[in-house]
């Protein structure tokens, strides 16, 4: 029993770890998406 509780401590650190760096990594690629999305407009309207 005294085996289980420190795989359940490190497994709740890496879940926690997920959680932190899911959320960096939705900004970050939100904030890319935007870039490409304002870069390709910008494009867009100078050949026309």
């Amino acid at each position: 029993m005294t085996d289980l509780k420190p795989k359940n401590y490190v497994i709740n650190i890496i879940r926690r770890k997920k959680e932190i760096y899911y959320s960096l990594f939705t900004v970050v690629l939100s904030f890319l998406i935007y870039f490409l999305i304002a870069t390709l407009i910008e494009v867009f309207n100078w050949a026309l």
